[in-house]
This record gives structure tokens, sequence and C-alpha cells, in this order.
């Protein structure tokens, strides 16, 4: 076999040349929950680069358990609360999300998983995106962190 050298370039980028950075975090404070638990699933939208985006804006994707049954959120905010007219460079925005963990999450052998997108539109136009999911495992009743 022929031995491949790799060879990297470096692409340098300069202090006055705009970085482009979307970023989502979808996070809850539980490692686990049990039947009746309220858990709270905290997103953020960041624009981790140098320059404003505009249309920034929380989508969410799915709620499901490990039946994958199709679930809803006890409390989602609106659509029009989900879309942040522009998002400044450097700053991020913050929404919650809750659901109440059933009997039959539990009975249905695995985790809970919700699943959410950030959008947003750099100066140029281009179209940015970032997904996340939270992975929470069910507890028998009394259990959960």
């Amino acid at each position: 076999m022929e031995q491949q050298t790799l060879r990297a370039s470096v692409v340098l980028q300069h202090a006055d040349m705009p970085r482009r950075g979307l970023t989502l975090l979808h996070t809850t404070r539980c490692t686990a929950a049990g039947p009746g638990r309220l858990v709270t699933f905290t997103s953020y939208v960041i624009n981790e680069g140098t320059e404003p985006l505009a249309r920034g804006r929380l989508v969410p994707m799915s709620l499901s358990n490990a039946d994958m049954t199709q679930l809803r959120y006890i409390k989602l905010p609106s659509l029009d609360e989900l879309t942040v007219g522009a998002l400044a460079a450097n700053s991020y925005v913050k929404w919650e999300s809750h659901y109440k963990v059933t009997h039959r999450d539990v009975a249905s052998g695995g985790p809970l998983i919700s699943a959410m997108a950030a959008t947003a539109v750099a100066q140029d136009g281009t179209e940015l995106r970032d997904e996340a999911d939270v992975v929470l495992e069910m507890a028998a009743e009394g259990d959960g962190a």
C-alpha cells in the first residue's frame, strides 16, 4: 500500500473579516425524570459571530418517547415568540419549554428526546442552521435527578 502524505492548508482570517457562528444549546437541569415530573427545557440561540444575524428563530423539531410517540410540550412559546428580528454579534436569546412526564413515557422503556433547531440569515444572505437534542432518561416513580 502506498503511503499518502496529508497536506493541511490554513486559511487566515483577518480581524476585519466577519466571522459567522450560529450555535444552539438545548439543555435541561435533570438527567432522568419519573412520572409527574415537570421538565423544563432551556434553549439558547447564540450568535458567536462578529456580524449581526437576521431572522433568528428557534424551531421545535420533535418531542418523542422510546415508542416514537409524538408528544406535545405543555408550554411552548408561540411562533411569534420563537422568532427574533435580529441577533446582534456575540449575543443570545433564551427560551423555555415544558413537558410533564407520564407513566406511558416511562413504560415505553427508553428515553424522552426533545429535538430543536436554530436558523438565521447572515448579512450576505447565507442561511445558517444548527440542531441539538436533549436525551432524558426515564426513571421509576420517585426517581429522577
